[in-house]
């Protein structure tokens, strides 16, 4: 059993995240690489966007052709034919996801970059939904739940390797309480050829982008495992919000 997690718990505010200082607070799972691109990924302060989890979120500030910026695990995770995650994201906007700029935020592969499945916020008419990509045939799965800007969603996702037998699994959960048990959509692939055997690399972030601009990107609380889906996030919520000494409580048992 493995199970990584990390809330970027860094800082200060404005500082880049690096592979170096992603277990500032000794309670993370540090990643094993971070790409910042041309204009980076950083630690921003959570408070203002409502996230009493941590001090801090990662920002992934406008994309451009071209440029990536996530975070990923890969050896401290392994190999494993099925993989679960759990992260919460946020965007600004959503007016430059359209035509084929899609915004990629979840990734699993192999370690010769070889896409098994993604998921993405795409626009396919109008409006903004989240999908799962399976690269190896180009198929796409698209949900229905319009993503609206200057909100958190949750995403649980599982899947499974295989060559005609790969399968995955998308819970989305929004509104004002994403830490509760009403899933919000559930969108599935089934007889998938994800390619090898395996997963190895674990990406947060934007991996493969073909935003002309995308838009501001914020994620918190994420957890890579190979035994189950990860659930709400535990949050750091003792007097005042944010502080790294705050005792870890289940959420179920402050709010």
């Amino acid at each position: 059993m493995t199970v990584l997690n990390n809330n970027f718990e860094g800082g200060p505010d404005g500082s880049a995240i690096t592979a170096a200082n992603s277990n500032q607070s000794g309670l993370q799972n540090p990643f094993d690489v971070v790409y910042s691109g041309t204009l980076g990924m950083y630690y921003a302060n959570a408070s203002a966007l409502g996230r009493p989890t941590a001090e801090y979120v990662c920002k992934l500030d406008h994309g451009s052709p071209g440029d990536y910026q996530y975070c990923e695990w890969t050896t401290s995770m392994g190999g494993t034919s099925q993989a679960y995650t759990r992260f919460y994201f946020y965007v600004t906007s959503t007016a430059t996801v359209a035509g084929s700029n899609d915004l990629n935020l979840f990734t699993l592969s192999n370690a010769a970059n070889a896409d098994f499945a993604s998921i993405y916020l795409r626009n396919t008419s109008q409006p903004v939904v989240m999908q799962i990509y399976d690269a190896q045939t180009l198929t796409f799965v698209n949900g229905t739940t319009i993503i609206q800007p200057n909100a958190w969603y949750r995403v649980e996702f599982r899947a499974n390797s295989g060559s005609g037998t790969g399968s995955s699994d998308l819970y989305l959960y929004a509104g004002d309480d994403v830490d509760s048990d009403a899933v919000t959509e559930h969108i599935s692939q089934t007889g998938q050829d994800y390619g090898a055997t395996s997963f190895g690399e674990y990406t947060l972030g934007n991996f493969h982008s073909f935003q002309t601009n995308a838009p501001v990107t914020y994620f918190s609380n994420w957890q890579v495992n190979n035994t189950g889906y990860p659930g709400p996030a535990p949050w750091r919520y003792k007097g005042s919000p944010g502080s790294l000494t705050n005792a870890v409580a289940p959420h179920d048992a402050i709010c």
